[in-house]
């Protein structure tokens, strides 16, 4: 896209890619491109079970590259947490995508966390989710997961846990080099 283009096509309808089908691919596999060694090199990903899943921040850099914006919709509280909406915008308004998550204190990592910080939880879940809606494909044609880290299971009573304990394998936290342990981020490889 040139500069000032907007993202509207002839007929009026939003789109975020223009032009015909092969030109929107190859700007879908530019961005990817541009991506891929911006979220390798800041260390924006987790490994889970040798997969590479890409944290919130990861996400919205793939949003703003394309001029979608996570907007918090609504917050409320539910039983032992918070739930959360928001929706994926253009700067133009349009909604691209719209996402509901919960944080609960029923998660290990969460049950002695404030509620400040739950709600918050809960609001990076559903935008990472907001934003996968309309973006994951790139984020797969950069080589990464169209999941959002976030929500993937952590905790050692998940399925993703149990499924690789059966298979004989174990589990381990892990510290990025670099990066310091965050409770809203835990990192976790599988290996056998």
């Amino acid at each position: 896209m040139s500069e000032g283009q907007e993202l509207t096509t002839t007929d009026g309808s939003q789109q975020l890619l223009v032009g015909s089908p092969d030109e929107r691919l190859a700007q879908a596999i530019n961005i990817a491109n541009a991506l891929a060694p911006l979220i390798q090199r800041h260390k924006l990903y987790v490994l889970i079970h040798n997969r590479k899943y890409v944290l919130y921040e990861g996400w919205t850099t793939l949003g703003a590259l394309l001029g979608v914006f996570p907007i918090t919709s609504w917050t409320h509280p539910v039983e032992d947490g918070w739930e959360a909406r928001v929706e994926a915008r253009t700067l133009g308004g349009a909604v691209v995508g719209a996402a509901e998550a919960q944080c609960t204190r029923q998660e290990t990592t969460w049950a002695n966390r404030d509620d400040f910080a739950l709600r918050s939880m809960a609001q990076t879940r559903a935008g990472g989710k907001a934003l996968r809606m309309p973006l994951g494909f790139i984020m797969q044609l950069a080589g990464y997961e169209a999941t959002p880290a976030e929500e993937m299971p952590t905790n050692e009573s998940s399925p993703l846990v149990t499924a690789a304990k059966r298979q004989g394998a174990s589990v381990r936290a892990v510290v990025k080099e670099g990066r310091p342990h965050c409770p809203d981020h835990p990192q976790m490889t599988i290996w056998k």
